[in-house]
């Protein structure tokens, strides 16, 4: 079973899984106003399938707005931008998926955040280490 935490401050690393996993975490402000983009790459070392999901609504057949993939050579950047307004108060979060033992995707961590706080903003995730 996944952890919940707080979406760490930007700019600086996280460790999405306990077997020692690093992502940069940065906060750029090249996204349209009353939009946030998230943003998935993987490091040249990095091969395994690895994915983030993105939440905002507590309903399982609507509640996921979109799915981040990188694998192999497809390193990224791979993007997804929504309308802040999208969001319902207190659903969104970020779900940190990675292939484990025989390529199975395993949901690590979700992490909370508030999307207004985000608004014209890209949150960029760097997964540097396996």
């Amino acid at each position: 079973m996944p952890i919940t935490a707080a979406l760490p401050p930007p700019g600086g690393f996280m460790n999405p899984a306990p077997d020692g996993d690093q992502v940069e975490f940065y906060v750029s402000n090249d996204s349209k106003p009353g939009t946030l983009t998230v943003v998935l790459r993987s490091g040249l070392a990095i091969n395994w399938w690895k994915g983030i999901k993105v939440f905002g609504q507590d309903s399982w057949d609507r509640g996921e707005f979109g799915l981040l993939e990188t694998e192999n050579r497809s390193r990224g950047p791979i993007s997804v931008t929504l309308n802040v307004g999208v969001f319902t108060p207190g659903q969104a979060h970020l779900e940190f998926w990675k292939a484990k033992a025989f390529g199975v995707h395993t949901d690590m961590i979700h992490y909370t955040f508030d999307p207004k706080s985000f608004a014209g903003k890209t949150l960029n995730f760097s997964w540097l280490t396996d």
